[in-house]
C-alpha cells in the first residue's frame, strides 16, 4: 500500500487505514462497554443480553435513572456517523478534486460546489446531513451524563466522581458501578429542588 503522503493515492490510502483504525477501535469500546454494561443491568435483574443491543442497550438504563427510554433511539443518529467515517475516503478523494478545480479554474464557488447535492436544497442538505446528526449525538451525551449521575446515586456512590468517569471512560463507570454488593435503591435518587414563587400579594413587603 502506498503511503507516500506527496502523492493523491497515498493520502487516500492512508484515509482507509485510519478508517480501519477508528473501526476497529469502535469495536473493542462496543465489546468493552457492553459487558460492563451487562454487570449493572445483571445486578438489578435486567436481561443481560440488552447490554449487547446497539443502541437499545441504553433502553434500560436511562429508565432506571427514572427517565425515557426514548432518549436511546438519539443513538441512531449514530448510523450516520458511522457513515460518514466509512465514507472518509470519498470525502478526502472530494476534497482534492476540489483544489484541482480551484487550482486550474480559480473560481471558489465551482470549486466548493464541486461534488456536492445538486439542487437548490443541496447546500441545505448536506448542511443539516451533517449539522444534526452531530446535534443528536451531542444531546444523547448531556442526557446520558445525567442519566448517570442518577444511577450512581441509586447505587449508593459517588454521583460526581462516576459522572465524571462516565463522561471521560464510560467502561470505566459502568465496571465501578458493577463492582461490588451496592444494590440500587430509587429512593436514593435525589430529585433537584424546585423554586417555590413568592406571591408578593399575600406576602406583601414591609410598610415604609
Amino acid at each position: 500500500m502506498n503511503l507516500d503522503f506527496s502523492t493523491v493515492d497515498g493520502v487516500l490510502n492512508l484515509s482507509v487505514v485510519v478508517v480501519e483504525v477508528i473501526i476497529g477501535g469502535y469495536f473493542v469500546f462496543f465489546v468493552l462497554n457492553s459487558a460492563m454494561i451487562s454487570r449493572v443491568y445483571s445486578k438489578v435483574g435486567i436481561p443481560v443480553w440488552r447490554a449487547w443491543v446497539p443502541v437499545y442497550q441504553l433502553w434500560d438504563f436511562f429508565k432506571l435513572a427514572g427517565k425515557s427510554g426514548y432518549w436511546s433511539l438519539l443513538g441512531l443518529f449514530g448510523a450516520f456517523e458511522l457513515a460518514s467515517i466509512l465514507e472518509l475516503p470519498v470525502t478526502i478523494d472530494k476534497l482534492i478534486q476540489r483544489i484541482q478545480v480551484l487550482g486550474v479554474t480559480g473560481d471558489w464557488t465551482a470549486a466548493f460546489n464541486f461534488g456536492s447535492t445538486p439542487g437548490p436544497f443541496g447546500f441545505l442538505w448536506d448542511t443539516l446531513s451533517t449539522v444534526v446528526p452531530e446535534g443528536a449525538i451531542i444531546l444523547l451525551g448531556i442526557l446520558a451524563a445525567i442519566s448517570a449521575h442518577r444511577v450512581a446515586q441509586g447505587f449508593g456512590k459517588d454521583p460526581v466522581a462516576l459522572t465524571a468517569a462516565f463522561v471521560l471512560v464510560q467502561p470505566l463507570y459502568f465496571g465501578l458501578v458493577g463492582a461490588g454488593h451496592a444494590t440500587f435503591d430509587a429512593s436514593r435518587i435525589r430529585e433537584p429542588e424546585k423554586k417555590q414563587k413568592i406571591n408578593l400579594k399575600a406576602h406583601p413587603g414591609p410598610k415604609k
